[in-house]
């Protein structure tokens, strides 16, 4: 997925969202391709299994403690395989009945970065906080 600072403000968005509150997956990326039920709605489906793919991989969000889908999605390969292969509109179990919640490790960035406020999900583009979750 090419990345530009509209992409990018969406994806601190979603990860502020994340820090703040458990969240399915249909909460993120709402403005990338026009969201789930946009024109281009396959290719927000393709980035947002990649959000939670990478957010999984870099440690940055996990499956909620609370989720009952939890202990059959192990690791980041079950969760991709999972949601790319169900629909959005058609498979809430998946898409709104997985929970995810933030780790540690995005609760210290985004408190680094002042952004652990609902606020901040009208802030401009935090280009230090960006850069520190690309970097990992």
């Amino acid at each position: 997925m090419k990345i530009n600072n509209t992409l990018l403000l969406e994806y601190q968005r979603s990860l502020i969202f994340a820090g703040l509150e458990v969240f399915a997956a249909c909460d993120m990326l709402t403005d990338v391709h026009g969201g789930q039920f946009g024109e281009n709605s396959f290719q927000w489906k393709i980035a947002v299994v990649e959000f939670l793919t990478d957010g999984i991989t870099d440690g940055l969000i996990k499956i909620s403690p609370s989720s009952a889908s939890r202990s059959s999605l192990d690791d980041a390969k079950q969760l991709q395989d999972t949601f790319s292969q169900s629909d959005p509109n058609f498979d809430p179990e998946i898409w709104m009945g997985i929970q995810f919640t933030s780790t540690d490790k995005l609760k210290q960035l985004l408190a680094r970065n002042d952004l652990m406020d609902w606020s901040c999900l009208k802030a401009p583009l935090n280009i230090g906080f960006m850069t520190s979750i690309l970097e990992h």
